[in-house]
């Protein structure tokens, strides 16, 4: 992947590496191949959104603390 100008959230890398997977899964030899890279795409999206709704979350209280 190319180098960044700037640091990039993990919600930003996240997204960014699931739409060079995209690219990458239409030149893909096989559908085999096709399929894994679309596999993975999903799971840079899921982890992506996971990450937005973390961030999104209010805090509460200090962690480990009831």
């Amino acid at each position: 992947m190319k180098q960044r100008k700037r640091k990039l959230s993990v919600v930003q890398e996240c997204y960014s590496r699931a739409a060079e997977t995209r690219r990458l899964a239409g030149t893909a030899a096989t559908p085999a191949e096709k399929a894994d890279l679309l596999e993975i795409e999903q799971r840079w999206l899921a982890l992506a959104r996971n990450q937005k709704s973390i961030k999104q979350a209010p805090r509460t209280g200090k962690p480990g603390r009831k």
